[in-house]
């Protein structure tokens, strides 16, 4: 799935967990307008400079700025180490523009290593709470952890599938858990099934998280995050669950 990359020229450094607006066209943000809520890149284009993929971010929306133009607002900036060079000559001019998927996840495996982050957990770790995903997870959710539909001030963002097991680099591949039922969604301890609902192994939760589930019996996420919740993610998790079950 191919993902999105503004090129700017930047006039400052980007702040982390800041939000920036940045120009494109009117015909570029009625094009990538099915983009809102999906991760996006940021590549400085400044003509005196070498330039590259700078930062990432979350695609918030967009606004008009005159009659033909508009701003690109990002949302949950997080800025690179190092700059990530180009791979071939950028634009000249601002705008946004499409990067391959596999592209996209590559430039963000250079820019952030595996090293970056506590190497002592398994590949299900979740992302740190100041990622851009957990951020962006924490508004829409109002901080209400996923499986028990209760506000939260320790929520994080926990992986459904890990990207070195074929999961995506996609809000949607990520629920927005309190730390102990998201330590138990890693060990596949609990899952979802086809229809949201939570699905338990009763003999892995202890009681007293398994009576913390929400009421319903159901994933409790709003209608945004079941537009773009990875339902091929929630099937490998579902598989993973019983075959540990069966195992």
């Amino acid at each position: 799935m191919a993902r999105l990359v503004v090129f700017t020229h930047l006039t400052h450094d980007l702040r982390d967990g800041a939000s920036r607006s940045f120009a494109c066209s009117a015909a570029e943000a009625r094009h990538y307008a099915d983009q809102i809520g999906a991760p996006i890149l940021i590549a400085d284009i400044t003509p005196s400079l070498a330039g590259g993929y700078v930062a990432q971010g979350i695609l918030a929306g967009f606004r008009p700025d005159g009659a033909n133009g508009a701003l690109a607002v990002v949302e949950d900036i997080h800025a690179f180490p190092r700059d990530i060079p180009f791979q071939k000559p950028p634009p000249e001019a601002e705008g946004l523009a499409e990067l391959p998927g596999d592209l996209f996840e590559r430039i963000i495996a250079v820019a952030r290593p595996a090293s970056d982050f506590d190497e002592a957990f398994s590949p299900y770790r979740p992302m740190a709470p100041q990622d851009a995903f957990a951020a962006q997870l924490a508004r829409r959710q109002d901080r209400r952890c996923c499986f028990s539909d209760v506000r939260t001030h320790r929520g994080e963002a926990f992986i459904i599938r890990p990207l070195a097991l074929g999961g995506t680099w996609d809000i949607g591949n990520f629920l927005f858990l309190d730390p102990e039922p998201g330590a138990l969604f890693a060990n596949f301890a609990w899952t979802i099934g086809p229809r949201l609902e939570i699905l338990i192994d009763a003999y892995a939760v202890t009681p007293d998280i398994a009576d913390t589930v929400n009421r319903s019996g159901m994933l409790a996420i709003g209608d945004s995050m079941i537009a773009t919740l990875d339902r091929a993610a929630i099937a490998w998790h579902s598989e993973h669950f019983f075959q540990r079950l069966r195992a």
